[in-house]
């Protein structure tokens, strides 16, 4: 498949891509999951081309820049690592990065893929790769396991860890109001998070927490 290179339809795929990505367990396995998301979807090639041994200049491109992004973001992390996210040893992991970097002194198309891409990795990278304590500085919200109700206006309300009795009894008030019948629809391993980022209260707001007394 012929790529585009029209600056309005890498806008428009940076909005598609950045959509796809989700949340994972460990801050390592998170990043690379979502640098092999975005580049995979960048070059339009499936996920599972990184566990090919395809020679195809596509499939090689696509690991190469994978490769440099995964060194560039995980500086701290072994070659062996790196390489082992698509079966690379360590020589061949050096060997990408030293492509990729000649190739953004050199072909232009090269520079504008790996501008487009660190750009849509910035826009994720804070919430990927949570710069803080989740507990502390995030408001976290799994949805791995979850059920919707899908509503007449086309709109749909998920419901997150709800006992079923309750479920239940939300789903008949819901029909009430709408007098239609509602099916409920359930989710299992979705790949899917709220994350939002609590906004520190100012020095006012603490003293004023601390100094009223709780009922």
């Amino acid at each position: 498949m012929e790529r585009t290179n029209t600056n309005v339809n890498k806008k428009m795929k940076t909005t598609q891509i950045i959509s796809k990505v989700t949340e994972q367990d460990r801050y390592s396995e998170r990043l690379c999951k979502l640098i092999k998301t975005i580049i995979s979807s960048y070059y339009e090639l499936p996920i599972d081309s990184y566990e090919s041994k395809s020679r195809v200049r596509q499939v090689v491109k696509l690991k190469q820049t994978s490769v440099y992004f995964m060194r560039k973001l995980l500086p701290n992390a072994t070659l062996n690592y790196v390489g082992s996210q698509m079966r690379y040893d360590h020589s061949t992991v050096l060997h990408s990065i030293k492509v990729i970097n000649n190739l953004i002194l050199t072909d232009k198309p090269t520079q504008e893929d790996i501008r487009l891409i660190d750009a849509m990795l910035q826009i994720k990278q804070e919430s990927i790769m949570l710069g803080g304590n989740i507990n502390n500085n995030y408001y976290f919200i799994g949805l791995d396991k979850c059920d919707s109700v899908k509503l007449p206006n086309g709109q749909s309300i998920v419901f997150s860890d709800m006992p079923p009795t309750q479920l239940a009894e939300l789903v008949g008030l819901l029909t009430t109001y709408y007098n239609a019948p509602l099916k409920v629809m359930k989710h299992i391993n979705t790949g899917l998070f709220i994350l939002e980022k609590l906004i520190p209260k100012t020095e006012d707001e603490v003293t004023e927490a601390i100094a009223t007394p709780t009922p």
